[in-house]
């Protein structure tokens, strides 16, 4: 998505947004050392911040707020390797190169997006109330001996890099695991002050590159050789089958009697869920009931077993098990830190 390209590799170029009236909404450009400028900013961009945590990486974060859902036009010329994370809401980018369409990807929490874009455009969909990204921009030349070590185990994207070329252009997605969810915790809540902390933002950023290298390598490993077709209407059909799952979040339909109800086939329907929302039907699901059990624990609503009823839920150590590896906590955790803060 469009913040995931918001760093220029020269002064001259840079990244903007644009409404569909043709105004121009937020545009950035390279200041040198000191970081990146936002030159140009209106809505829906409510906050923006840049860091230069080490050379060759700086960390973006945005917010953006929309009291309904809408689509803006982006541009971009960068020679970064770029790693966005999603904090709330869920958007979709759809990216041409050279007037070649070359992916479109649905991001939200719990996923993570990877590009390289020497220059590219596209469109990106903003949902009702916006959304915050997190993107971590990466000079690939200040990682070399990083993509040695790696090797064939790159991502295919990436391969080339080991080779001591500039990728091809892309745009991926995988998920976002709970090592990647704590450090990136570590980075947005940095405990060390002082001399220090510089150090220690640089050991962080090298693990969470490292962690989102072996995420992306795994998941290009599970990616179908050649993505399904997907007309407008399969879209629709896909994204009307996610909502069923999460209306009937508690007594989900089958794998087949929701292909049935969304009216689309299985196959495309598995396929389609992959290439939409990096995740199968039943990942996008388990997701879904862990982020709203969690909700209900840090609000008091509910007890650990209630919660774990409330989401469908019906074995409370399989509940358990699954939310401490989604979050890095079990949920009587969660729930016990919750009561502390309220007290």
């Amino acid at each position: 998505m469009p913040s995931t390209q918001l760093i220029s590799a020269e002064a001259s170029q840079r990244f903007h947004l644009e409404s569909q009236d043709g105004r121009r909404c937020f545009a950035l450009e390279l200041s040198g050392e000191a970081g990146d400028a936002c030159v140009c900013r209106e809505r829906p961009l409510e906050h923006f911040k840049a860091s230069q945590l080490m050379p060759g990486v700086s960390l973006h974060v945005g917010e953006f707020r929309c009291a309904r859902p809408d689509t803006f036009d982006f541009a971009v010329h960068s020679n970064y390797l770029c790693f966005s994370f999603a904090g709330q809401g869920r958007t979709a980018t759809r990216v041409r190169v050279g007037g070649r369409r070359l992916a479109e990807l649905e991001h939200g929490p719990g996923l993570l997006t990877a590009s390289f874009l020497p220059e590219a455009r596209g469109q990106w969909r903003v949902p009702a109330g916006g959304c915050s990204l997190l993107t971590l921009c990466v000079s690939p030349d200040e990682f070399a001996p990083l993509w040695l070590e790696f090797g064939q185990r790159l991502p295919a994207e990436l391969l080339a890099l080991a080779r001591g070329k500039a990728p091809a252009p892309f745009y991926a997605g995988a998920a976002v695991t709970p090592a990647m969810q704590m450090t990136l915790g570590c980075l947005r809540r940095c405990p060390v002050s002082g001399p220090a902390r510089r150090l220690y933002l640089e050991c962080k950023t090298t693990e969470l590159l490292i962690l989102m290298l072996d995420s992306l390598a795994r998941a290009d490993g599970e990616r179908p050789a050649r993505p399904v077709p997907l007309s407008p209407e399969d879209r629709e059909n896909i994204h009307a089958a996610r909502e069923l799952l999460l209306e009937r979040m508690e007594n989900p339909p089958s794998l087949g009697e929701l292909a049935r109800l969304a009216g689309i086939n299985e196959f495309k329907l598995k396929r389609g869920f992959r290439q939409l929302f990096g995740a199968t039907p039943y990942g996008v699901l388990r997701d879904a009931r862990l982020s709203r059990a969690r909700e209900y624990l840090e609000s008091g609503a509910m007890n650990v077993c209630e919660a774990c009823v409330a989401v469908g839920y019906t074995n409370p150590g399989n509940f358990i098990g699954l939310f401490k590896k989604r979050f890095g906590a079990t949920p009587g955790d969660v729930r016990q830190s919750a009561l502390r803060l309220g007290a």
